[in-house]
């Protein structure tokens, strides 16, 4: 018989594991990179589209949206910080590991019973102002923006 599944792993599992993915891909396109002796700024500032962040700053956000989960979830976790000074891909790898510890550290209780929660996240400066239950933030605006 399969456990009951918890939010905590409902919120955080795919989570973490895309992250521990993104680590391993990143890691292989560094040694990648090492091995054709490319510059590694040319990977680091590329852009698909010219109005595009660059790779370094798809990583802080991507990592900003998994680390933003757990305060959202409830207010009483602790709120991880990483100021956005990665320059190099060793430095986001080293982000990215920090998140996940960060995450895994997360306690499976802080979650109980807040599904249900409302939370209000505000955009355009405050202009607008979406309520969701932290159900709904975790599946339609957590999960496809770290995506």
């Amino acid at each position: 018989m399969t456990a009951a599944l918890s939010y905590h792993k409902l919120a955080l599992g795919p989570i973490i594991t895309g992250l521990k993915n993104a680590h391993a891909f990143i890691s292989k396109g560094v040694a990648h990179i090492e091995a054709e002796g490319d510059d590694p700024n040319d990977y680091l500032t590329a852009r698909l589209a010219p109005d595009m962040i660059d790779f370094i700053e798809q990583v802080q956000r991507f990592t900003d949206s998994a680390k933003g989960i757990p305060p959202r979830v409830n207010p009483d976790v602790a709120v991880f910080t990483l100021p956005d000074e990665e320059k190099t891909f060793p430095e986001l790898l080293d982000r990215i590991n920090r998140t996940i510890d960060y995450l895994e550290g997360v306690d499976e209780k802080s979650f109980e019973g807040k599904e249900g929660v409302e939370i209000t996240m505000e955009f355009a400066g405050g202009a607008v102002q979406v309520t969701y239950s932290t159900l709904e933030y975790v599946m339609t605006f957590a999960h496809p923006n770290f995506w």
